[in-house]
């Protein structure tokens, strides 16, 4: 631990000594105007433009997205999937919600901006997060410097980096490395290949780009490196991996003043698995009961028209059972629209 926490600060302080190949120095800046972490009904600016191809794989199933879109921000390390990426995001658009877009903020918590389609009503889904900004990029310096650190160990011999697959393919000289990351709780093997040609692009966080794009070498270059191919691999045998296509200088903006945040609580995200497929999956259980109750009222109308104009008793018997069926309906609205956080929409009715 100790020799660990020596190479770290030597690291650190040799950060003033840069190659002579070095074109975006690790202490100069981006310019880019930063994102908000705290209001997700702004309007976020971004300054590159990544296009990748994007694998993973997940319960012994491989999807792969090519030429993906997104857009980054170099200071604050923010990034932007637009509607385009949909694919990325396929659980998001159906027939209760338009996907238009989601913004994954420097704190990492990530937003989903989409129309309401019932309620003609632009709505901010988040995700709930107990970082900061800079909680973020302490987080990222350290795992970065941490991973480059035992590559750079004296006397162990760093991993070989895996084969880069056939589907990838970079024209330029490419540096490898391997070795295992750590998060908070978690262990996982990452591989990723650099361009061995210095990058122009100024940065102000430690990394910006989902897996691959700007990192900022402090132990072997000294220099803002790219990233053009990663993979990360979990315990379970799951991994992701990003294939770079083109980086390139381009001015994004997304105006999400318009979208109304309301939070993906617990009760809609669920606990385990997939958040956005969680609260499909309520949506879906909510839509079958509605259904029911509908199909209810619906027999019971029958059976009233079948009482006859001149019974009022067995009129008044199904008209009972029919308000009593409307109410379960409005209250099991409430219900769903309460535990989504839509209080606004509860008031109007």
């Amino acid at each position: 631990m100790k020799k660990k926490l020596f190479i770290l600060l030597i690291s650190l302080i040799s950060t003033s000594v840069v190659s002579a190949q070095c074109l975006a120095e690790l202490t100069e800046e981006s310019g880019q105007i930063p994102n908000s972490e705290d209001n997700i009904s702004s309007t976020f600016y971004f300054d590159y433009k990544i296009i990748s191809n994007i694998e993973f794989k997940d319960k012994g199933k491989i999807r792969r997205l090519n030429n993906i879109t997104y857009y980054v921000n170099t200071t604050d390390g923010s990034m932007f999937f637009p509607k385009e990426t949909e694919t990325l995001f396929a659980s998001m658009d159906n027939e209760h919600m338009r996907f238009d877009g989601a913004v994954w903020l420097s704190n990492r918590q990530i937003v989903f901006y989409g129309l309401d389609i019932k309620n003609n009503q632009k709505r901010a889904f988040t995700v709930a997060t107990h970082k900061s900004s800079s909680d973020s990029f302490i987080m990222q310096h350290l795992g970065m410097l941490s991973f480059f650190n035992d590559q750079a160990y004296p006397g162990i011999i760093p991993d070989e980096p895996m084969h880069l697959p056939s589907s990838f393919q970079w024209d330029g000289i490419l540096q490898g490395y391997a070795g295992k990351i750590y998060g908070a709780n978690t262990e996982s093997y990452l591989n990723i290949y650099f361009d061995k040609n210095p990058t122009p692009i100024k940065t102000s966080f430690p990394k910006v780009g989902f897996l691959v794009g700007i990192i900022k070498d402090e132990v072997f270059e000294k220099c803002n490196r790219l990233a053009v191919f990663a993979k990360i691999e979990s315990a379970k045998n799951n991994y992701m991996q990003e294939e770079l296509v083109s980086i390139s200088k381009e001015k994004k903006q997304f105006d999400a003043t318009r979208y109304k945040p309301f939070g993906l609580l617990k009760e809609i995200m669920g606990t385990s698995g997939n958040g956005v497929s969680n609260m499909n999956q309520k949506m879906m259980e909510f839509q079958q009961k509605m259904m029911a109750i509908a199909q209810q009222m619906e027999t019971l109308k029958k059976k009233q028209q079948e009482c006859g104009e001149g019974d009022k008793i067995c009129q008044k018997h199904y008209q009972k059972l029919i308000d009593e069926k409307k109410k379960q309906g409005d209250e099991l609205e409430k219900q769903i629209m309460k535990s989504m956080g839509v209080e606004d929409m509860i008031k109007k009715q």
